[in-house]
């Protein structure tokens, strides 16, 4: 009778299990596997930054990337079709920027792989008005604690931004006894004020830059500021099916060289 009731319960377990599971996690090649997504969108620019990798639920502490999904993301009607880079595994990005996603509509993201379905969508953030650059022609002094120039913008109700630096053209690496890694760098991290000091210690190197600001939604915000900090796979992030983030931004630029 013992034999019986153990044999019941573990049944009625199983049973559970298998009518819990959604229906778009259908079992297949991926059974087992957790997916990670990375998405960002930038409003106007060809999809470049849609990182796909998976690891194993029990345990696996390496993530694996995955090239071999299918991956499409859309906004207001439109389809935009994503291949696999060339250069880097993992990644997706689109190939005909015949049609780029847009500031005035939400994007969404499918991802099909073993079997399985994983979606995302985000909203577009306000555009950023007012930018303004103090000084957007620096002379390096070789103070690395030096402010070089702040950056300005019209604040939005409740707004949280996040300002993202890109290399236009590198000339000298920053190096020395002073020298304060980039990765403190406020780049990429959230911020509620809407001005910025910039150091020379932020920068990896002189050059031209462009400092491209832009407001951030509910979905940046609560994978920067969940207690694993922006650990992708242990956060539960917005990917439906899997972990992770998708967001969208909608920022503008401005140019600094420093000499």
């Amino acid at each position: 009778m013992r034999t019986a009731l153990l044999l019941f319960k573990a049944l009625l377990f199983a049973f559970l299990i298998v009518g819990c599971e959604p229906d778009d996690a259908q079992d297949g090649d991926g059974a087992g596997e957790i997916i990670v997504v990375e998405g960002f969108v930038y409003a106007d620019e060809p999809i470049k930054r849609i990182k796909l990798s998976k690891f194993h639920e029990g345990g696996r502490s390496q993530t694996i990337p995955v090239s071999d999904a299918q991956v499409t993301a859309e906004q207001a009607g439109v389809s935009f079709a994503l291949e696999v880079s060339d250069f880097s595994p993992g990644l997706y990005i689109q190939t005909d920027t015949s049609e780029v996603p847009g500031a005035s509509a939400p994007v969404s993201i499918r991802i099909t792989y073993g079997g399985r379905r994983y979606t995302a969508s985000s909203s577009m953030p306000s555009g950023i008005t007012g930018l303004q650059i103090s000084e957007p022609e620096i002379e390096f002094s070789g103070h690395t604690d030096e402010v070089l120039t702040e950056l300005s913008w019209d604040p939005q109700p409740g707004g949280k931004y996040c300002v993202f630096l890109r290399e236009i053209e590198v000339n000298i690496t920053l190096e020395g006894p002073e020298f304060v890694n980039p990765s403190d760098a406020p780049f990429g991290r959230v911020l509620t004020n809407n001005s910025l000091e910039l150091k020379a210690s932020h920068f990896p190197s002189t050059g031209r830059f462009a400092l491209y600001v832009t407001a951030v939604n509910d979905d940046y915000v609560q994978l920067y500021e969940a207690p694993e900090g922006m650990n992708l796979t242990g956060a539960s992030g917005n990917i439906s099916g899997g972990v992770g983030v998708f967001t969208a931004f909608n920022g503008t630029s401005v140019l600094l060289e420093i000499n």
